[in-house]
């Protein structure tokens, strides 16, 4: 329900209105196993983030919510470390340099310049050979 109220007051910043399903978590969670550390952008309602728990360390995942109410939810609930921070601003968040970057982040939505400056802050990240996960959703 969080998530949900969260989208219907930000729709540009939170653009699903329902968690990743169980088969997308599963699928990111396969793609990362091996790879540290691991950054997740918009871990929204955690459905992501749990996935992730299950291949990696808490020490290993950082996770990013911008939204305050989702950022306390999962702060509450989650054993990394989980910043409130604007995915465009990582250079200056994280500690190290990513091999793998997890984004729901609602780029479909978001102007194209925005988008844009996500991607390229999430290139400058990213440790040599390190990788972009991103999954889009649709307005139809």
């Amino acid at each position: 329900m969080t998530l949900l109220l969260s989208a219907l007051a930000h729709p540009l910043r939170i653009g699903a209105v329902a968690p990743s399903s169980s088969k997308v978590a599963s699928t990111f969670a396969a793609l990362v196993q091996g790879r540290r550390p691991v950054v997740e952008l918009g871990g929204g309602d955690g459905c992501i983030s749990r996935a992730l728990l299950g291949v990696c360390s808490p020490d290993d995942l950082t996770v990013l919510e911008l939204d305050p109410i989702l950022h306390q939810q999962l702060a509450k609930t989650l054993p990394c470390r989980v910043l409130r921070a604007d995915a465009a601003e990582l250079r200056s968040v994280l500690g190290a340099r990513p091999e793998v970057i997890v984004s729901t982040i609602p780029l479909r939505v978001m102007p194209a310049d925005v988008a844009g400056a996500l991607g390229s802050a999430c290139a400058a990240v990213l440790a040599p050979g390190g990788v972009l996960l991103q999954i889009c959703y649709d307005i139809v």
